[in-house]
């Protein structure tokens, strides 16, 4: 388990066992995994107890297990004592409430707390910039072309035994995927993404980008409910010079497949054919499943010179 990677934007239930008996803490797992719209983190003292409860993980994919065999995660957070404890965040992992978790009305009392949060995350804004015509209609239509001449599958980096590797998980992203490699469109998009795109992000963000990661064209179709899970893009080693993710919107004829910023707002966003939208790359976002149609995108992380100094050091890698 590893919190920062494993939310997805939900209101989280963490659990502690502490001195619990095992059978009183599976009880109180079993009240907190039945409350909609949460997700639950629960942390043991040993591998033993973590077995213990494996089944239970295994049958609520809600349901994250860990072990916090030397207390470091309880000292981080104060803990004192040794009885159970539950604490209470938002979907941005602000903490709504902490309570023993043996208190009477759990259940009760949780769940208006996460419906709370939920409700007041129905409206609102995304910290997200978008630049509204970047690329006119042919240079959509052209990159669109580009993509049907060559695709494939695409994955998702994911850590395994510490490494991030790419896997294919269709619960996780379906996506087909075109890098531009051709050198004159690529120098074309880069001249006019750097002169359309740089600038608003120094105005508005306050930073000085000089760089993009791979350009490449991204097709989310409706016949095969193309999405992305809730995801950050900056998480292993590889991926930590991302500092901001471009999402430029190729078409519009389609239906689902907004992007959406969980911790912030419910409420998706849908930019127009030739806008970008801008966001940073720690952030959680989604891309919500295409319900008819397909959705095409052009896709870049970009970054400034510090970041391409971190790049340098580590061979000039961009794989992530």
């Amino acid at each position: 388990m590893h919190y920062y990677v494993d939310v997805i934007g939900l209101p989280t239930l963490l659990a502690f066992k502490r001195s619990s008996k095992l059978k009183e803490f599976r009880a109180r797992l079993e009240e907190l995994l039945v409350i909609p719209d949460a997700q639950v983190f629960a942390l043991v003292r040993n591998e033993s107890e973590f077995e213990k409860l494996a089944d239970l993980e295994t049958a609520h994919p809600t349901l994250k297990l860990g072990i916090d065999q030397d207390g470091e995660a309880e000292a981080r957070l104060g803990m004192s004592g040794s009885a159970p404890q539950l604490y209470v965040t938002d979907p941005n992992s602000r903490l709504l409430a902490d309570m023993p978790l043996n208190a009477k009305d759990l259940a009760h009392q949780v769940q208006a707390l996460v419906g709370g949060s939920m409700t007041s995350l129905q409206t609102g804004f995304p910290p997200v910039l978008t630049i509204p015509r970047v690329l006119d209609p042919d240079w959509c239509q052209k990159l669109i072309d580009l993509w049907a001449t060559d695709n494939r599958q695409s994955g998702h980096y994911a850590n395994q035994g510490g490494t991030y590797v790419e896997v294919q998980d269709a619960n996780v992203k379906v996506r087909r995927d075109h890098g531009i490699s051709d050198p004159k469109i690529q120098q074309e998009l880069i001249h006019i993404l750097s002169r359309r795109v740089f600038p608003e992000v120094a105005k508005a963000l306050a930073n000085d980008l000089r760089y993009f990661e791979e350009l490449k064209i991204c097709r989310y179709d409706g016949e095969s409910s193309g999405h992305f899970r809730p995801h950050r893009d900056n998480l292993s080693k590889a991926a930590a010079h991302r500092r901001f993710a471009m999402t430029l919107c190729l078409n519009e004829d389609y239906d689902g497949g907004q992007l959406r910023f969980p911790e912030y707002t419910h409420a998706p966003i849908k930019p127009r054919a030739g806008e970008a939208a801008v966001f940073s790359c720690s952030m959680l976002h989604e891309v919500l499943p295409v319900s008819a149609g397909e959705r095409f995108v052009l896709l870049a992380f970009i970054f400034g010179e510090p970041e391409m100094q971190m790049i340098r050091q580590r061979g000039g890698t961009f794989k992530g």
